[in-house]
């Protein structure tokens, strides 16, 4: 599993979670900025089966981090990307990535996203986990 964070105090937060539960050793913490963090991992080739996305509801940082995800080719081929946004700030399309799933729980939105096989030059069939998500968001 990889963490990417912006903030300090959720960098703190994530990291005393992780020793909660006991997962400390199989979890990696990166302080960065999503994209450029994504464009690093690129290059030491990973690539990943699933991407959680918990960006702030505001702003293009969600847009940044799904176009980061397909532009770096760190998306296995059968990757499940999901995305939780605002209501109130519909998901843009993304070039790369299709919509295989909705769910609206009252003013937040779960979105499923999966490559686009005809966008996407894929990668490896098994990867690990990217849980991804920039500071804290007011839900």
């Amino acid at each position: 599993m990889v963490f990417v964070e912006r903030s300090p105090r959720s960098l703190v937060a994530i990291r005393q979670n992780l020793s909660r539960l006991a997962l400390v050793e199989r979890a990696r913490v990166v302080r960065g900025d999503v994209p450029a963090v994504l464009r690093r991992m690129a290059r030491g080739a990973e690539r990943f089966d699933v991407a959680l996305l918990d960006p702030p509801y505001e702003g293009g940082d969600l847009l940044r981090a799904l176009t980061a995800l397909v532009e770096a080719g760190v998306l296995a081929d059968r990757a499940a990307v999901v995305v939780e946004s605002a209501k109130r700030h519909p998901l843009p399309p993304v070039a790369g990535l299709v919509v295989e799933d909705e769910r609206i729980y009252g003013e937040t939105v779960v979105t499923r996203l999966c490559p686009d096989a005809e966008r996407s030059g894929g990668g490896a069939d098994e990867a690990p986990v990217a849980l991804a998500g920039d500071e804290q968001h007011g839900n």
